[in-house]
């Protein structure tokens, strides 16, 4: 799949890692692997993409809540430094915290993800409210990620999936108002399906 992206000229790809934490991998009884699959998704990734195409860490959420006590911010953060050390040794050139919808699990991500060393982007996943406004899951504005996550160490903040291109530009029009210099990634999706 990289391989295809860079033939068709994308200047740097994902790995295949988003659900590669302990709380996903538990359902595989893959958990003691953590740091083994990360790596292997990155060198993966690393292969085809050679030095010219950068490769983008992929971290997704755990599925588990602080607000509900099922999880602590401990156990949130080693095993997302954990993965985060798997891919930083498989040769990812910065690692991408993606579809969150939990400010808090997202911070505690990004400070996770820094111990790497490399350079960290955060993207959350807002929903399109009725009055036009968007919020996360957990009721996260685009407006109220950004000063947490830049002071957990995000260098590149952003949102991903929910929304076509359209629903996008208020979103990046939100985290722009907030601050004027952060870089911005967007990955839209192409539409939302019609069933």
């Amino acid at each position: 799949i990289a391989k295809s992206y860079i033939e068709a000229g994308s200047d740097m790809v994902e790995t295949n890692s988003f659900g590669a934490n302990r709380f996903k991998l538990e359902h595989f009884d893959l958990e003691d692997k953590i740091y083994d699959i990360n790596k292997a998704a990155a060198e993966a990734s690393r292969s085809v993409a050679g030095g010219e195409v950068l490769v983008l860490g992929s971290m997704g959420p755990t599925g588990k809540f602080l607000i509900t006590g099922e999880v602590t911010e401990n156990e949130l953060f080693e095993t997302f430094k954990e993965q985060a050390k798997g891919l930083y040794d498989g040769g990812a050139d910065a690692i991408v915290i993606e579809t969150m919808t939990d400010l808090e699990e997202a911070t505690i991500a990004v400070r996770a993800a820094k111990t790497t060393g490399l350079d960290v982007i955060c993207t959350m996943t807002f929903d399109a409210l009725p009055d036009g406004t968007f919020r996360s899951m957990m009721g996260i504005s685009p407006s109220d990620m950004v000063e947490p996550l830049l002071a957990a160490g995000a260098d590149v903040l952003g949102s991903n999936c929910g929304n076509g291109s359209t629903g996008m530009i208020e979103i990046v029009r939100e985290i722009r108002a907030m601050h004027p210099t952060v870089p911005i990634l967007i990955h839209a999706n192409a539409g939302l399906p019609t069933y």
